[in-house]
């Protein structure tokens, strides 16, 4: 048994085994790969015109051997492959159409973030929470100066960069968004895309934290609320909240935690509110939208039986929108809808309502497993509610990294808790 003396307590756990196995130099370096990639997104490999796979896909391939000896890691990216691959084919022999080949490469490439970030978690904890650290404190810190430095004064800095097919060119709507939106989003895609991948990215690190926090990562959590809320996306009404659950409401409740987890939270709403005040009144208003794209693909599917049960095909929605066969009548909408803006309901969409809730179920449960044995119960349903919220109502790219990542996590949390396997005991260390 590897343990570690801390807080006068001799204790046993992931750290420890970080410490005592000592990844080695290569796995590191995959770590490190991993996560800063997961911040650049347009460092990616065009596939066609409409999508790309993202260096971080390939950092993740290279980890798969060592995926390969825990059924905990390598089981849940299989089902995730085979469920919407199954479906598809299923669906295009009840109901002959084209298959989009493109689409279904593309998917196992975007979902096997998952398993990197497993093994990440599990055979270098320590070094994956010091890279999370790093990338969030830079990305706050880019939020800020694109913010007031450059977007207030009508300008976007390094263009060039913004240019991998697969994404909204932001080349071609620098105008606007340098003089009307001037929302940050610093290296990725849009606004949402960042606070989003923001929010997971700062949930993953209070996941893997000890249960007593350091100021220091009180500021981060801070500093990350900040970028969030200066992107002004819609999941800052609700993961700004959550965040704070999670790193207030860890294991047993005092009162002061629970007095400053009540100002907290009323801060947020406050905050909250006069965000949605300022976004529903600006002309660019985009929440309303993404609703009705929501609305209008699970109408679809209430009134068809086949897509409802094997679901319309791996990606098939795009096209479904754009030539009408999903139909926006009778819904209020502001600009034109091409795609269903959002990447939790395009699955359920595309892979049908039972495949969908399957998938849904592969990535939550870890998340509310690990989060649950060592923050409790609170802080489980605020992680679960967090990924939902970005995947379901915030970001609409299957490319978004940090959809898998907190699940995959999780994952490898779990794995490294797994006694069959002869692994050491890795519960967390608690900071008592």
């Amino acid at each position: 048994m590897v343990s570690v003396q801390r807080y006068g307590v001799v204790q046993s756990g992931v750290n420890a085994a970080d410490e005592g196995a000592s990844p080695s130099r290569i796995q590191i370096l995959q770590v490190w790969s991993l996560v800063v990639l997961t911040f650049l997104p347009y460092f990616a490999i065009p596939l066609g015109s409409n999508t790309n796979v993202p260096l971080s896909s390939i950092v993740a391939l290279t980890m798969l051997p060592t995926a390969a000896k825990s059924k905990h890691m390598l089981g849940p990216l299989f089902l995730l492959i085979m469920i919407p691959t199954t479906t598809t084919f299923a669906g295009y022999l009840t109901t002959p159409g084209e298959i989009n080949v493109q689409a279904l490469i593309a998917w196992p490439l975007h979902v096997v973030v998952l398993t990197g970030f497993a093994v990440a978690a599990r055979v270098a904890r320590s070094h994956l929470q010091r890279v999370v650290r790093v990338c969030l404190w830079l990305t706050v810190v880019l939020a800020v100066v694109q913010k007031y430095v450059f977007l207030d004064r009508g300008s976007i800095p390094f263009l060039g960069y913004y240019s991998t097919p697969g994404y909204a060119s932001v080349a071609n709507n620098a105008f606007e968004i340098a003089n009307y939106v001037r929302r940050p989003f610093t290296t990725f895609p849009e606004p949402s895309f960042m606070a989003g991948s923001v929010a997971l990215a700062c949930a993953a690190l209070l996941i893997l934290l000890p249960e007593r926090l350091k100021m220091a990562d009180y500021l981060l959590v801070g500093g990350s609320l900040i970028a969030i809320y200066l992107s002004s996306s819609g999941s800052g009404i609700a993961s700004m909240g959550l965040l704070l659950v999670l790193a207030v409401y860890r294991g047993r409740i005092r009162v002061r935690r629970a007095m400053l987890l009540v100002v907290a939270l009323v801060c947020a709403f406050v905050l909250g509110l006069s965000l949605y005040g300022s976004r529903s009144s600006a002309s660019n208003y985009s929440w309303g939208d993404r609703l009705t794209s929501i609305e209008a693909a699970f109408r679809y599917l209430v009134g068809h039986v086949g897509p409802f049960l094997l679901g319309t095909g791996t990606g098939t929605a795009s096209t479904l929108y754009e030539n009408g066969t999903i139909s926006l009548d009778g819904l209020t909408y502001h600009s034109d809808i091409p795609d269903l803006f959002s990447t939790f309901g395009r699955i359920v969409l595309e892979t049908g309502v039972i495949g969908g809730l399957a998938m849904m179920v592969i990535l939550m449960q870890p998340v509310a497993r690990a989060v649950r044995q060592d923050l409790g119960v609170v802080a489980a349903i605020a992680g679960v509610l967090i990924v939902l919220i970005v995947g379901g109502l915030t970001i609409s790219y299957q490319s978004a990294a940090w959809l898998w990542a907190v699940p995959g996590i999780c994952m490898g949390l779990l794995a490294s808790r797994d006694p069959m396997r002869g692994q050491i005991d890795a519960h967390r260390i608690r900071g008592q």
